[in-house]
């Protein structure tokens, strides 16, 4: 597969330390495809970096929630029967609750352990990996009640501006890997397509959450039933670097 200098981009997916082994959301062996990472960043001219970027009392936080435990959701039918109740917390009202909600992906929201708070130790990259071959960095999340898995658009459909920021410098194609396979990694994939470039997914430079089960192999059927491309850094000419 040959790297077009001009025409792809590279799209690093929240490489951050509370992802990796220790973290507060540890995804297993998300350690383990910084090297692998780092390996294929120089056949890019143009390399994106994305970090969740979130508030305290974030809305993906199980600790923003009365009784509620991570890796549980929160769903629209739930709220608007009055079964969800709002720790002190939380930095949103039940009105943004059901507000973002209603336009989140199938009306619900995952929760999750507190993580990548905005200016904690677990927000920072994974110092491993090579930042400076990084064109752009985005940061996603950092409203109190939405969140956002995908680099190009946040969960209630809010766009990024990434797409257009690549459109602009010429970009066609994008490569994207990072964590996690089965949420970040998968729905940046799946709207870097929804708004026109083409997409390769590294399978083998991701890793997945596996919450709930089945995750791991509900993504892949998700992507090839949008035709987007699974592939490894295999494929990729390693050793001819970049312009």
């Amino acid at each position: 597969m040959t790297i077009r200098h001009d025409r792809d981009a590279l799209i690093i997916v929240d490489q951050q330390l509370d992802f990796q082994p220790g973290g507060a959301l540890a995804v297993p062996e998300g350690d383990v495809i910084v090297e692998g990472i780092n390996r294929i960043a120089g056949l890019f001219t143009e390399v994106v970096l994305t970090q969740d970027h979130h508030p305290p009392g974030h809305v993906s936080f199980a600790s923003s929630y009365a009784h509620r435990a991570p890796f549980t959701a929160v769903t629209l039918d739930e709220l608007r029967g009055g079964g969800v109740e709002l720790s002190e917390s939380a930095a949103f009202s039940l009105d943004d609750l059901r507000a973002y909600l209603e336009e989140a992906r199938g009306n619900q929201q995952m929760l999750w352990p507190d993580h990548c708070v905005i200016g904690g130790d677990g927000e920072s990259l994974d110092p491993r990996l090579d930042v400076s071959r990084a064109t752009h960095i985005a940061r996603k999340g950092y409203r109190p009640h939405a969140d956002s898995y995908s680099a190009f658009r946040e969960n209630d459909g809010i766009t990024t501006g990434l797409a257009e920021c690549l459109m602009a410098k010429g970009i066609e194609r994008v490569f994207v890997v990072g964590l996690a396979g089965d949420y970040c990694v998968l729905y940046t994939a799946t709207d870097a397509a929804d708004s026109g470039l083409e997409v390769i997914y590294l399978e083998d430079l991701t890793r997945f959450v596996g919450s709930p089960a089945g995750s791991r192999e509900r993504a892949m059927e998700e992507l090839a039933e949008l035709g987007i491309t699974i592939g490894t850094s295999g494929d990729l000419p390693v050793g001819s670097g970049r312009r």
